[in-house]
């Protein structure tokens, strides 16, 4: 099973460009993610709303 972690500390500025980028990237690829993938995310535990857990 391939798997792929991301790391996203960006994301504590959702108002910068890398901000934006980890945010947009991180949906985009939840949403294309095929069946057999892994995703990790690492999130500040302020941003897990981000990842559609709380």
């Amino acid at each position: 099973m391939p798997s792929l972690f991301l790391e996203t500390e960006q994301m504590s500025n959702l108002t910068s460009g890398l901000g934006q980028l980890c945010l947009h990237l991180g949906r985009e690829l939840v949403r294309q993610k095929p069946a057999d993938w892994e995703l990790t995310f690492l999130l500040r535990v302020s941003r897990q709303v981000c990842s559609g857990r709380r």
